[in-house]
């Protein structure tokens, strides 16, 4: 009876947590691009949530502009 081919597969760790972070991306993303979309392209423009706008300066940033 020969037994090279039975040889033990240690399991792949850095394989698992790869893919354990490519699902929580993706998770993530499921969960938080939908809200994104209700809000900034449904509610926003509906007046319902204040959106901020590509011309929103924050205030940390206004003495940037000054001149």
């Amino acid at each position: 009876m020969n037994h090279d081919n039975t040889k033990l597969h240690k399991p792949a760790i850095s394989h698992l947590i790869w893919w354990f972070l490519f699902a929580n991306g993706g998770g993530l993303t499921a969960l938080v691009l939908p809200v994104h979309i209700l809000v900034q392209g449904v509610l926003g423009p509906l007046g319902v949530v204040h959106v901020v706008d590509r011309n929103y300066t924050p205030g940390s940033a206004s003495w940037a502009t000054r001149s």
